[in-house]
């Protein structure tokens, strides 16, 4: 019997470890989520730190930062239409809503020792959220240590971060 609620008690704590949501509202509520509408996305790069060290924009070649950037842009989207309901990202002009990212820090690190060894990408950033026919902000997020990118390719753990990025703001 001991062994028994031991394993249900392990089993619990893993599920509230996991169960942690790296996106907080700090500012109006989710319920644009719901809309059947379309939005724009927008991703700054600008001013993003990468691997604690540098800016992105001068660790990459202009290439290879326009390559990570924009494939990252649809990485993003994709995810999140894929895993939304309702809101879809389509990037028209007639949209109702405008999704601006900025990217704070991104993470990096390689690792041997896990589960699934190799590239993995940590996002932080704000997220806004503008209704374009009014003008108001309808929310504002903050992401804190969004684990996303895991793979052997660097290139590919950077687009994965962005799609784990889309899909969990689809499911708030």
């Amino acid at each position: 019997m001991k062994r028994f609620v031991l394993a249900l008690f392990a089993m619990l704590m893993m599920v509230a470890v996991y169960a942690d949501n790296p996106i907080e509202i700090t500012l109006g509520s989710k319920g644009f989520l719901k809309d059947y509408a379309s939005a724009n996305v927008e991703i700054d790069f600008s001013k993003t730190i990468y691997k604690e060290k540098e800016l992105l924009m001068e660790s990459l070649t202009e290439e290879e930062f326009e390559r990570y950037t924009s494939k990252a842009i649809g990485a993003f989207a994709e995810a999140f239409n894929h895993n939304s309901k309702r809101l879809k990202i389509d990037n028209s002009e007639d949209a109702r809503y405008a999704i601006d990212i900025e990217v704070d820090k991104i993470d990096y690190f390689f690792s041997v020792m896990s589960l699934v060894p190799g590239h993995k990408h940590t996002f932080f950033g704000t997220i806004t959220v503008t209704n374009l026919d009014t003008a108001e902000i309808v929310c504002e997020m903050i992401v804190t240590r969004l684990k996303g990118g895991r793979d052997f390719s660097l290139e590919d753990s950077f687009y994965k971060c962005f799609a784990e990025l889309g899909k969990e703001l689809a499911k708030l």
